[in-house]
């Protein structure tokens, strides 16, 4: 267990390194990856579930998956969650991923100014005409919400 998740934690560190890498996957792929490696990092359980299928344009791929290792990160570094959950949904011209944790979590409306995890994803999403959500309070644990495209709006930004 711990060789096969190390083995993934160095699968992902190259993928990242080589960035072509990251637009040959797809999303499943990659949030596969990005789990199993995150695996060896903490004590949490973390799991991964998906829901459908749907081929994405590589910017919105490479969005989402950035989006949710920040998401996983910030779970492991700072909520002290026990159980952590990666689920993605995918339909016809739609994507939510979440990243949820059973942690200690936080206000979203009071992040302090140095902690800018929460403002990049937000970013990110804004960029292929997404939207995150932030769904947490204290003792509470946290829900990071992605939805792409965002209600109401089209994708943009499509390769």
């Amino acid at each position: 267990m711990l060789i096969r998740g190390a083995l993934a934690e160095m699968r992902s560190l190259l993928i990242e390194l080589r960035s072509g890498e990251l637009q040959n996957q797809s999303l499943d792929q990659l949030l596969v990856t990005l789990v199993e490696a995150a695996r060896v990092r903490t004590h949490a359980v973390i799991s991964f579930s998906r829901t459908g299928t749907s081929e994405l344009p590589k910017d919105i791929t490479l969005a989402l998956y950035r989006i949710a290792r920040e998401a996983l990160n910030n779970a492991i570094i700072h909520a002290d969650a026990a159980e952590i959950h990666v689920s993605l949904l995918t339909e016809a011209g739609r994507v939510e991923l979440h990243v949820q944790d059973d942690g200690c979590g936080f206000d979203p409306v009071t992040v302090p100014a140095g902690h800018l995890g929460v403002r990049i994803m937000m970013e990110r999403a804004a960029e292929i005409g997404g939207e995150v959500q932030v769904h947490s309070e204290a003792g509470r644990g946290a829900d990071v919400v992605v939805i792409w495209p965002r209600k109401g709006g089209g994708g943009a930004g499509h390769d």
